[in-house]
């Protein structure tokens, strides 16, 4: 179980669709779409990315779900585009 259970069920049912209707009809157009991360990697950033006030480090948001730094920063650098440009 990861640090949040909300989040652990979000992510479980996000991979039943994605299982369940194929990963075009469930991720098609969204940052998801063309990565070759699993989806619990982009939750689990979501929301160490939107948990701090500061923020979070490259080096920090890879240490914790355990992948390099490079994936880190361009998971992180995704993100905040799609939240500068949503808000």
């Amino acid at each position: 179980m990861g640090p949040c259970p909300d989040l652990d069920y979000l992510i479980d049912y996000k991979e039943e669709l994605i299982v369940g209707r194929g990963q075009s009809a469930s991720i098609a157009e969204t940052i998801f779409a063309s990565t070759h991360l699993p989806l619990r990697l982009w939750f689990r950033a979501i929301y160490h990315l939107t948990r701090t006030k500061q923020g979070i480090s490259s080096i920090e948001l890879g240490r914790r779900p355990g992948v390099t730094q490079t994936t880190a920063w361009k998971v992180k650098r995704k993100l905040k585009r799609v939240m500068r440009s949503a808000g």
